[in-house]
């Protein structure tokens, strides 16, 4: 990863969250005009990184689709299966969670037209998080730690770019665990197909059944369907333990048979500036 990228590189991602946080600064409301510009504003974020992204893998000497992100119905196929994946998950975390503290669904405020905007913002701040933190980083890094080794990396800074809001404390520091570990299971989804649409489709499987379909997240927001809880257990967290279990699970499964040379530069070539 050459000093000159990876500038350009955090500098694409400070102005697509700009575009991200303009939206939420702008358009606060959950009213539908207001959740509509909100998804538009990621989707132009998500624009600018996908084709920056690109320019500096190409810049760097890696195939011009290293991402996996052409348009073809392999790709289609594997944002599916990404899809059915995050299904898979939830399912696994409520059955678990299920067993501990009996629950049942109760249908909750959340109007399905809100479900369906929420939805469409889901899929861009998704896919721009992918891009940043699965993308050009996991590729570049990975020619200089390997792979596994740039998933790890990469695990910590994903966790810390959703504390903000969160302040100091346990629920902070547990925060930062389950989105770590997610992040672990998102880049092995996409080393283990090749293509980052996997890690997108699981992505945003997973943010719209827990914020906005099945209100698992424990934040407590307005979602389509509420849980019902009975009595919790007492000395351990739950949703918490059984959040990192599964995942763990996931990602030890996926991580199985990674190339430690998944990711090469076009032969022949050599970094825009190498040796400068």
């Amino acid at each position: 990863m050459q000093k000159k990228s990876l500038w350009l590189f955090l500098g694409l991602c400070v102005v697509a969250y700009g575009f991200a946080l303009a939206g939420v600064m702008f358009f606060p409301n959950q009213l539908p005009g207001a959740l509509l510009a909100r998804a538009m504003l990621a989707a132009c974020g998500v624009a600018l990184l996908l084709f920056g992204s690109k320019m500096l893998l190409r810049r760097d000497g890696f195939p011009a689709d290293a991402l996996g992100l052409q348009l073809t119905l392999p790709h289609v196929n594997r944002f599916v299966l990404g899809v059915a994946g995050g299904l898979l998950l939830i399912a696994l975390l409520a059955a678990t969670l299920a067993v501990q503290v009996p629950f049942h669904w109760e249908r909750g405020l959340l109007s399905l037209s809100h479900a369906a905007f929420a939805a469409h913002t889901y899929f861009w701040t998704s896919f721009g998080e992918e891009l940043i933190f699965r993308g050009y980083a996991l590729v570049a890094l990975s020619c200089y730690l390997g792979p596994r080794k740039a998933v790890w990396a990469l695990a910590l800074p994903f966790g810390l770019f959703h504390l903000p809001g969160m302040g100091l404390g346990m629920a902070a520091a547990k925060m930062i665990a389950t989105t770590s570990a997610m992040s672990i299971v998102f880049s092995y989804s996409f080393l283990r197909t090749g293509t980052l649409w996997t890690a997108v489709g699981l992505h945003v499987a997973l943010n719209i059944l827990l914020h906005t379909l099945t209100g698992l997240d424990g934040e407590g927001k307005t979602t389509l369907w509420k849980p019902i809880f009975g009595l919790w257990p007492t000395g351990y967290d739950a949703g918490f333990w059984t959040f990192i279990t599964i995942t763990s699970l996931v990602a030890f499964f996926l991580s199985r048979k990674i190339d430690p040379r998944f990711f090469t530069r076009n032969p022949g070539s050599r970094p825009h500036g190498a040796g400068d």
